[in-house]
């Protein structure tokens, strides 16, 4: 009785023994596992389902994917190869941020611009950065030593300005056409860029930085017609066969 009592003291001043404590912890931690599988398992559910029942998310593989391609390419063809080359690896930092700067700033723009003059011609600038991105790995890519400063800072702006496209404009664009099924597109902008973004480096080390950059120059180019095409499926301009996404 008088355990109990001492118990019950110990409750009410807000105590635990050390036992209750693990305890309670270990349901904790179970819980949030339990939470984040489930989480996990529903996102995944959600874009694929999405993917198969909606053709516009097909289309819009190719905005996606270009991204990570993009970035891929600038990560370890122009900051890996040319940078180091060209400059010194210490401007490798100056240039990062050159487009984290400039993707901060176009984000800026963009957002007063949508409004005014919509979101797809800002798709279409950024599809059209990553198109430039690309063609720079055409400069003559044996006289590295040939890069300056300013040929090399402005494939970091152009990847800046891309980068602000995909992070805001064609997120909400995502949002615009899945109201219903945000969760299963986001999920899905998540998926293919991360691919996209695995498949820039696999090429890189087993192709090389041109190859790689002839894909991101043709991604880019399919990323303008996919969106093009996802726009008029979602206007009801035209209807869906599963022939027409080779058209």
């Amino acid at each position: 009785l008088v355990l109990r009592d001492c118990e019950t003291v110990m409750k009410l001043f807000g105590f635990r023994n050390e036992t209750q404590e693990e305890v309670v912890e270990e349901e904790d931690e179970e819980e949030g596992e339990c939470c984040g599988e489930s989480s996990l398992g529903r996102k995944c559910g959600a874009a694929g389902l999405l993917l198969v029942t909606d053709p516009k998310t097909k289309y819009l593989i190719f905005v996606t994917a270009v991204f990570g391609l993009s970035g891929s390419y600038v990560n370890s063809y122009i900051s890996g190869t040319i940078v180091p080359s060209s400059l010194s690896s210490s401007s490798i930092g100056i240039l990062s941020a050159i487009t984290a700067s400039t993707a901060s700033l176009s984000s800026l723009c963009f957002g007063s611009l949508s409004p005014k003059v919509g979101k797809g011609p800002l798709l279409v600038l950024g599809c059209l950065c990553f198109f430039l991105v690309g063609l720079s790995g055409f400069h003559l890519p044996r006289q590295k030593e040939s890069w300056g400063w300013c040929y090399i800072t402005g494939v970091y702006v152009l990847q800046g300005v891309g980068r602000a496209v995909f992070e805001g404009t064609l997120k909400a664009t995502y949002a615009d056409f899945f109201p219903t099924e945000r969760e299963g597109a986001f999920a899905n902008v998540i998926l293919w860029s991360g691919l996209g973004s695995a498949a820039g480096f696999y090429l890189f080390e087993s192709a090389g930085g041109v190859v790689l950059s002839r894909v991101c120059i043709c991604v880019s180019v399919l990323a303008v017609w996919g969106f093009h095409r996802a726009n008029m499926l979602h206007h009801g301009e035209c209807s869906f066969r599963w022939d027409s996404f080779l058209l």
